[in-house]
């Protein structure tokens, strides 16, 4: 590989993880659906345990609007970040950490403060020199609540 591929090799992986990290500071920050949806291709997935799948803009965007959490502070981990010979594609693999609230079952108005782990297995696609999220998938491994975590009650209900 040439010095020019390598550089752009080094260039793309950066901008991915600028991706990601745009992608858990836009829902962190609440800044829409239409911003989050903004990040994808037209013909974008995501898939997440316990959540299901959804396809193409309109269902990403209901599925953003709808989102069953107050408030969120994402940490990813990278664990390997894949450019594809051909420059236009690429896949990302993260660990999740996350600090939850998670609303509570109506009247209590209060939330339930929750762990959320698991491993984000994600597609890229270059467009117009741009990287948009084409798949993500996330494995959860945990929603535990705070006050008796992950061992006793790895998923909330």
């Amino acid at each position: 590989m040439d010095l020019a591929a390598r550089i752009q090799r080094l260039e793309d992986i950066e901008a991915i993880k600028q991706l990601k990290a745009r992608w858990g500071e836009t829902i962190d920050s609440n800044l829409g659906a239409a911003k989050i949806v903004a990040l994808f291709a037209d013909d974008a997935v995501i898939d997440i345990e316990r959540y299901g799948r959804h396809e193409g803009r309109a269902a990403l965007e209901k599925f953003f609007s709808q989102v069953r959490f107050t408030w969120m502070f994402h940490c990813f981990i990278p664990k390997v970040v894949e450019i594809a010979e051909d420059g236009r594609t690429a896949r990302g693999r993260w660990r999740l950490w996350e600090l939850g609230t998670k609303p509570r079952p109506a009247p209590d108005p209060s939330g339930e403060p929750v762990w959320i782990g698991g491993n984000y297995d994600d597609d890229f696609v270059k467009i117009d020199d741009e990287w948009k999220f084409k798949a993500v998938r996330l494995k959860l491994e945990l929603i535990s609540p705070y006050d008796q975590g992950w061992v006793k009650k790895p998923f909330a209900d």
